[in-house]
């Protein structure tokens, strides 16, 4: 009597589609790709993987620039900077 929760992650939505497993997921939502150096600080605050010194740090060095991330990779980089 237990419910199942997956969630999957893809760049690649046309692959899903041609292999017919796009029909398998009962939602749909796309995250748009970090562009900013203050939506990356953002990100990074809401995650709260760091502390307000690490992000302090992050902030000098992407303020006011541009950073093109993926959520996705910006989580797998997120977990191999914890181990």
């Amino acid at each position: 009597g237990r419910k199942l929760l997956i969630i999957g992650t893809t760049s690649r939505k046309d692959v899903l589609q041609e292999m017919e497993m796009l029909n398998a997921f009962s939602t749909t939502i796309h995250v748009p790709s970090i562009a900013t150096g203050e939506q990356l600080l953002e990100a990074l605050e809401l995650l709260g993987n760091f502390r307000d010194k690490e992000r302090t740090t992050i902030a000098q060095q992407v303020k006011g620039k541009k950073v093109w991330i993926g959520i996705k990779k910006l989580l797998m980089l997120i977990e191999m900077s914890l181990q």
